[in-house]
Parts: structure tokens; sequence; C-alpha cells
């Protein structure tokens, strides 16, 4: 069987995906079998990489680790997390009065 596809130049998906299959010719029919394997059988395959799905992943395993006690955080962890969120907020006021400039 064959089965021609064309890649769209302008989305840098494409570009990743025509790269990787360009890798490995002998091994095309295979990956392209698996991919769609995958994405179709997966209902959340589609959120994999999302970075969105991916932060809500991490505070759900951190918020359990904190309930059973497999993670605990200190009073000097939590420190400098409040020292980086002031950082962060002042380089944010900074930089929307450097934009003001181009204005």
């Amino acid at each position: 069987m064959r089965l021609m596809l064309q890649f769209n130049e302008q989305d840098v998906r494409h570009k990743r995906a025509y790269d990787i299959l360009k890798k490995s010719p002998r091994h095309c029919a295979d990956l392209v079998t698996s991919a769609v394997l995958h994405y179709v059988e997966c209902p959340d395959a589609h959120m994999e990489l999302d970075a969105v799905s991916l932060r809500s992943m991490i505070r759900s395993v951190i918020t359990e680790m904190l309930a059973d006690g497999t993670l605990q955080i200190s009073a000097q962890m939590a420190a400098p997390t409040n020292n980086w969120q002031k950082e962060a907020e002042s380089e944010d006021s900074s930089l929307g009065s450097l934009m003001d400039a181009f204005r």
C-alpha cells in the first residue's frame, strides 16, 4: 500500500515531523503507523505536550505528594519562591514601563 504525504513548510510541527521521517527512511511506515494509532487510540494524546496540561499534572502530583507526606516543604524552601515571585512582579512592571517608551 502507498500513501503520499505533503508537509506544510510553514508549519514548524510539519517541518519537525518531516525531518524525523527523513532521518529514518527505512522505518517511516512503522513510525507513522505508531504515531497515528497512538493519536487515535489515546483520548488525551493531543494534550500530551501541552504546557497547560503538563502544569496541571505536575501540580496534581505535588499536591498528592504533599498530602501523603512523601514531599515536604520547609520554610527555607518557601522563602526563595516568595522572593522569586516579587522579582518576577518587579520585572513585569519594569518591562511594562520599558514597553511604554514604544507607544
